[in-house]
């Protein structure tokens, strides 16, 4: 009788360590095909960008390889910093849901959140810089119109709301 439970013992022990392990494979292969995606994204973003600069810069080979760093620079995304707004928006969702809402530290958290957005606001500026200065003066002027938002009746007319008159 003894043999028998040890044996549906060792069974059912060797049955939940395959599950176990299952699990953690499954979660560490789900791991790597989320960041497999996110630099496929960031490859076609790359190359869209790469694509979009040349075709209406008119670059030339020696442009396109100056450029090319600085949009690869662009695309990586700043882990630490999404990493921090994430964790502060979360301080701010917990304070907000507390019993009692201390505005001085909501203000505090959102300053907080401000700054680093500023900081990846600057740090996309200087690459924007870095790719102006290389840029001839007739192409400067393109690459104005390039990072201008549609107004007015240009808007509409590409958002598709455009009227017709009767």
């Amino acid at each position: 009788m003894k043999r028998k439970t040890k044996i549906i013992t060792s069974v059912i022990i060797i049955f939940i360590a395959g599950i176990i392990i299952g699990i953690c494979a499954g979660m560490l292969m789900a791991h790597q095909r989320i960041s497999a995606f996110k630099d496929m994204r960031a490859q076609k973003r790359y190359k869209f960008m790469m694509q979009h600069l040349s075709h209406k810069l008119s670059l030339t080979d020696k442009q396109k390889s100056q450029i090319r760093p600085l949009i690869l620079s662009f695309n990586k995304p700043p882990k630490i910093d999404s990493e921090k707004i994430k964790a502060l928006v979360r301080e701010q969702k917990a304070l907000i849901e507390s019993e009692h809402f201390d505005e001085q530290k909501f203000r505090k958290l959102y300053k907080q959140i401000s700054a680093v957005k500023e900081d990846i606001a600057v740090k996309q500026a200087l690459i924007k810089r870095q790719v102006y200065d290389l840029l001839t003066d007739e192409q400067k002027k393109k690459f104005e119109t390039l990072f201008q938002r549609p107004r007015g009746k240009q808007r509409k007319f590409m958002l598709g709301k455009q009227r017709k008159r009767p």
